[in-house]
């Protein structure tokens, strides 16, 4: 995981993108260049005139094709296992927001982030002080604001929580940590008139903590985890917005997650799920999911893979998967994607591309229109003040077969090398010879013998940082990041 490798190409040619439609069992077809797209075609009905070039990886010996037939077959037959559920193996692109109106707030990390519509809301954290200014960024205007506000403002803090309940209107600033004490406060702010009110609860309320998280599912907030002076916590708290009033809850059953504080918490459907934290020893990578209709706990730490323990990292929901960010594992601070599908209960791969963030932690992350924002934090030295974003996009052509590159695995070893060389000089007799160089047909042919002395695709790609100069599209290619 995080391993990463380069490509390059030096050529200039249009990038083909073909794009799964479900409803009519078609692709389509986009051209960078102009932008068009035919809505109704099938791989089967593209000519040679619009797919020139193009870079078949057969499953069988690893080989390369330009026939036009062979990759249409390779599309039917991959498209619709792979495109067709695009979470499957995602291809996600990072972009820095590094061209916007107004100030950006000041650097910072253990403030809150908190998606309203389309803009992005964050509140106060620790920049040398704490603070507690309020900024907000428009998605759409690309436009950073500082927010003027009336009424009491919140105490200044870091390490706290926040949420937005739009039945309300309100946005609400939770406990945390000023320096001094541990806080247990809550506040609300009006969207619509900027204005602060504290808040007075009823209840059984929760003790104060800081680096704790908060979920909402409809009209109840519930909180998990964090610390205080005394101890860790793992206990869960409701609090119902229409009346203010919080509840203890009971488990009724299930794999009860230990304490812990600095996790990160996503919801899906009725679904809390919670991954990492620290317990006061280690980082953790467990993972759990907390049913709000059963009450009950189900630890789903044992499917697939694994990830690095961390605390202080940020997750986010992307169409149906939790995207994890960041965060730091005891000895580092990291900066790694990985990427957990919570309706299958599985970590999937993924293959990242474009400006990556640094490594960084007790930064925060939010979802709007499915694309994962990511602000500030504290890096190897440094306070942050840095906004990113994550999208999850449709693969090209070129990137469909590095894909299939990726995921040979021990059907690779058990191919028959001879065969295999055989197979690739009799295909290289009807291809145009400068397609490809003669350097990356040995590296063709170093895949298949590394297969069969019993080392997969993949680490031999991420042994020799596999380099492609093949000339198949305008693709300058740039780092792209595995995560398995």
């Amino acid at each position: 995981m995080g391993s990463n490798f380069s490509l390059e190409n030096n050529t200039k040619k249009n990038k083909i993108f073909y794009k799964y439609n479900s409803n009519s069992n078609t692709y389509n077809y986009y051209n960078d260049r102009n932008n068009q797209c035919n809505e109704n075609e099938n791989p089967s009905n593209i000519n040679n005139n619009k797919v020139k070039n193009n870079l078949n990886i057969n499953n069988n010996n690893g080989s390369i094709n330009n026939s036009t037939n062979s990759i249409n077959e390779q599309l039917t037959n991959y498209e619709q296992n792979t495109l067709k559920d695009s979470s499957k193996y995602g291809f996600y692109k990072w972009t820095h927001i590094n061209n916007f109106e107004g100030d950006a707030p000041s650097s910072r990390y253990a403030h809150t982030m908190v998606p309203v519509d389309t803009n992005i809301f964050i509140f106060g954290g620790y920049n040398g002080l704490y603070l507690n200014d309020i900024h907000y960024f428009d998605t759409i205007k690309n436009e950073w604001i500082l927010v003027k506000t009336n009424g009491p403002s919140p105490i200044k803090r870091a390490f706290h929580s926040s949420w937005y309940w739009s039945k309300g209107k309100k946005l609400f600033i939770y406990a945390g940590f000023n320096g001094k004490t541990i806080l247990d406060d809550l506040y609300s702010l009006d969207i619509e008139t900027m204005t602060w009110k504290q808040e007075t609860t009823c209840g059984a309320k929760p003790t104060p903590r800081f680096e704790h998280t908060t979920s909402l599912i409809g009209d109840e907030v519930y909180l998990f985890g964090g610390a205080n002076d005394a101890n860790w916590l793992n206990c869960i708290y409701v609090l119902n917005l229409q009346t203010n009033q919080w509840r203890n809850v009971t488990f009724l059953q299930g794999d009860h997650p230990p304490k812990r504080c600095a996790h990160s918490a996503i919801v899906r459907g009725t679904s809390i799920f919670i991954f990492g934290g620290y317990d006061g020893k280690d980082r953790l990578n467990s993972l759990y999911e907390y049913d709000t209709i059963t009450k009950k706990w189900i630890g789903i730490s044992y499917h697939n893979r694994k990830r690095i323990g961390r605390a202080a990292h940020t997750s986010s929901l992307i169409n149906d998967s939790m995207v994890l960010f960041g965060g730091y594992d005891g000895s580092h601070r990291l900066n790694d994607i990985s990427i957990f599908n919570t309706i299958h209960k599985e970590w999937r791969p993924s293959i990242i591309t474009g400006d990556c963030p640094s490594v960084r932690s007790y930064h925060c992350s939010v979802t709007i229109n499915n694309k994962f924002y990511t602000f500030g934090g504290f890096g190897e030295t440094t306070r942050l003040n840095e906004l990113y974003v994550l999208e999850q996009y449709f693969p090209s052509l070129t990137e469909i077969c590095l894909l299939k590159l990726l995921i040979q695995n021990q059907q690779s070893q058990n191919q028959n090398q001879s065969q295999n060389q055989n197979q690739i000089q009799n295909q290289n007799q009807n291809q145009n010879q400068n397609l490809i160089q003669n350097q990356n047909q040995n590296n063709y042919s170093n895949i298949n013998k590394n297969n069969n002395n019993g080392e997969n695709t993949i680490d031999f790609l991420k042994r020799t940082h596999y380099t492609i100069g093949e000339q198949i599209s305008n693709f300058n290619f740039k780092k792209y990041w595995w995560s398995d």
